[in-house]
């Protein structure tokens, strides 16, 4: 999930000690000390410490419109902007570090089904929260926390990082539904996975974001296509009808959700969208190709390193002219 910032050092503490208490465990310390994902993430979080300890290289416009920055950073050691942004890198890195060792070192095999179990409970609560809070036109997570941005949703401040989120749940949710209809699982628990998936899938068109739409619209007809592939094979009669009727109603509420997301705002940017032009699809992709040579020449400059976390953003202003700037700004 992404926490939230005021959250995410308690964050970070709460794993380290989960994880000091689990290395000190004779026989998980061994396990760990041979899984090689132990010492490849161990080497790239000493990167990110390295990154942060030097950094504070920021960069500042001179009264002339030109940048400027105070300290110059060696190209052959780790460096960042600013330390703020470095350590966000660490406050998102370490607890994953650390929860996918115990995953792999530690969890049963019964345990791990059981954490695909609550993953998708925690994002169909999640969903229903984003749901809610989009209803209600809240101005704050959870009625608490205050963002940024306006269009977060559910605890995400960032809608991309939230259509992410649960389209991706969306697809775990229904391989676990397919799961239990192979298994002849109670209808009940099918049931279940179906309306999270429904839950996800929704709150992912209601987030506005359309890479992430389209990608649960996708998502969407590739599992209603499987279960009606499935009821074909496997039922007849008024089993078969039933089925047919139950599949046909949820895609008539998929393509609802997604025609009324925001108003029908999604819809029409997504289907009126032309494929080429400065306002098109194509014209998305170039935004982020145009930054393409910027890019190699922050790597030719910083070739062993790179920048440190969010380092382009800032660096940008030294590789773009200055008659452009606004002009690319306000196209970002």
């Amino acid at each position: 999930m992404d926490v939230h910032s005021s959250l995410q050092g308690a964050l970070s503490c709460f794993v380290a000690i989960l994880g000091v208490i689990s290395f000190c465990l004779p026989r998980i310390r061994f396990r760990l000390q041979r899984d090689p994902l132990f010492w490849i993430g161990a080497v790239f979080l000493l990167l990110l410490l390295l990154q942060r300890l030097n950094s504070g290289y920021n960069v500042e416009w001179g009264e002339d419109g030109m940048a400027t920055m105070a300290r110059v950073p060696s190209k052959w050691w780790p460096w960042s902007v600013a330390p703020q942004a470095a350590g966000q890198m660490l406050n998102w890195f370490f607890p994953v570090w650390v929860v996918i060792l115990i995953i792999r070192n530690i969890l049963t095999r019964s345990d791990i089904k059981t954490l695909l179990h609550l993953l998708v409970w925690n994002s169909a609560a999640l969903a229903f929260i984003g749901i809610l809070q989009y209803i209600v036109g809240a101005e704050k997570i959870l009625g608490v926390w205050k963002v940024l941005r306006s269009d977060f949703f559910a605890t995400f401040p960032y809608p991309n990082h939230a259509a992410e989120w649960f389209y991706l749940h969306a697809a775990l949710a229904a391989g676990l539904m397919h799961d239990a209809i192979v298994k002849g699982k109670p209808l009940t628990r099918v049931s279940v996975w179906m309306i999270c998936f429904m839950f996800c899938v929704g709150a992912t068109f209601l987030t506005l974001s359309r890479a992430g739409a389209l990608a649960a619209l996708g998502l969407f007809f590739v599992v209603l296509f499987i279960l009606i592939r499935r009821a074909l094979k496997t039922m007849r009669g008024g089993a078969a009808i039933n089925t047919y009727i139950a599949l046909s109603s949820i895609a008539l509420a998929g393509l609802i959700l997604f025609l009324g997301a925001g108003g029908g705002s999604l819809a029409k940017e997504i289907g009126g969208k032309a494929l080429i032009g400065e306002i098109s699809v194509a014209g998305d992709f170039a935004v982020r190709i145009r930054q393409m040579p910027y890019a190699w020449e922050m790597i030719k400059e910083f070739p062993l390193f790179g920048t440190g976390g969010w380092g382009y953003g800032s660096l940008l202003k030294f590789y773009l002219p200055l008659d452009e700037w606004q002009s690319w700004m306000a196209s970002e």
